[in-house]
């Protein structure tokens, strides 16, 4: 999570969001500040546990704008998932192909999709928008980076479930900025940690709010909207009791 914030002796007028009402950002300062929000005393990259594979999820020689264009490009990788039953993720992290590509990433998501239609449909990488998305029903986050971030753990009694019974296949999201100089392709994505032995409580993903995309729409008029999206993790138990608490 990178803040970007500002700040100036004069405080600003209360509820004024037109030009004049904020401070030149020229003259004030701009600090910008990458920060983890997540508590790390439980993280470990330590997965000597018995009975865990590893699959990497990574693009195919994604190519890099080059400026002078603007636009950040969002490149997708499709996976897919066979022959993996009832198997719990207990870990996953970052895996650049190189250090000079990572410069120029900013982000990456992973999504579990469950299309019934998807023998219709290409698995070649190609250019990401959310119709992309929408037809394959990758709504719900697996796995996600951004600079600062150095993966995630799960804790020693939970994992995400993964079964290709009712994920039919992954979605990477790569987020890249321009390259300054000379073309560069990037094979980069996620690395995930798996076992076949079964935790106790089962993780999950509880979104609340809208989610920017081409739904979030403003409706004209209106002098303030306020929205907000936060995703939070949850372990729920594998018994009949179906108990969810968050973690």
């Amino acid at each position: 999570m990178n803040i970007i914030y500002l700040y100036h002796p004069e405080k600003p007028k209360r509820g004024q969001i037109k030009k004049g009402s904020l401070s030149d950002p020229v003259m004030a300062m701009q600090p910008v500040k990458s920060l983890l929000l997540l508590q790390r005393s439980q993280q470990t990259r330590s997965t000597k546990e018995a009975g865990i594979s590893t699959l990497e999820i990574r693009n195919r020689n994604a190519r890099i704008p080059v400026t002078p264009s603007p636009k950040m490009l969002k490149w997708c990788h499709i996976h897919r998932l066979r022959n993996i039953s009832e198997n719990h993720i207990v870990r996953y992290e970052p895996v650049f192909s190189s250090p000079e590509s990572q410069k120029f990433i900013t982000s990456m998501k992973l999504y579990e999709c469950r299309s019934t239609t998807i023998n219709l449909q290409s698995d070649e990488d190609e250019e990401c928008n959310e119709g992309i998305k929408a037809v394959r029903k990758c709504f719900t986050v697996v796995a996600t980076w951004s600079r600062g971030s150095e993966g995630f753990t799960f804790p020693k009694d939970v994992g995400y479930l993964l079964d290709s019974k009712t994920i039919d296949s992954l979605l990477l999201e790569v987020h890249y900025q321009p390259v300054y100089k000379k073309q560069l392709n990037d094979s980069s994505g996620f690395r995930i940690y798996h076992t076949k032995n079964r935790r106790r409580y089962d993780a999950g993903t509880l979104q609340i709010g809208i989610e920017p995309n081409f739904l979030h729409i403003i409706a004209p008029g209106f002098k303030r909207v306020s929205s907000f999206d936060l995703i939070f993790m949850l372990m729920s138990m594998t018994n009949k009791k179906k108990k969810i608490s968050p973690i």
